[in-house]
């Protein structure tokens, strides 16, 4: 979500798909980064973050990348 580009009005058009159903929810991931969009996202009430090591996902990476990862 930081990356995008017009993330603001991405978000917005998003919320057009999450208007139907008893619960409706959306799972973004993203690297952490100064936009509003973000920030008033994670200000809401009803978001949930989680956050897991780069290991937690050792199963579906290669293991090239996770040694490049642990040598920086």
């Amino acid at each position: 979500m930081a990356k995008w580009k017009k993330a603001g009005e991405t978000w917005d058009m998003l919320q057009l798909a999450l208007r139907l159903g008893e619960r409706p929810r959306v799972c973004v991931t993203t690297t952490p980064g100064n936009v509003k969009v973000l920030r008033e996202l994670l200000a809401s009430p009803s978001t949930v973050q989680t956050y897991a090591p780069t290991e937690a996902n050792r199963a579906n990476l290669a293991d090239s990348f996770l040694e490049e990862v642990r040598a920086r």
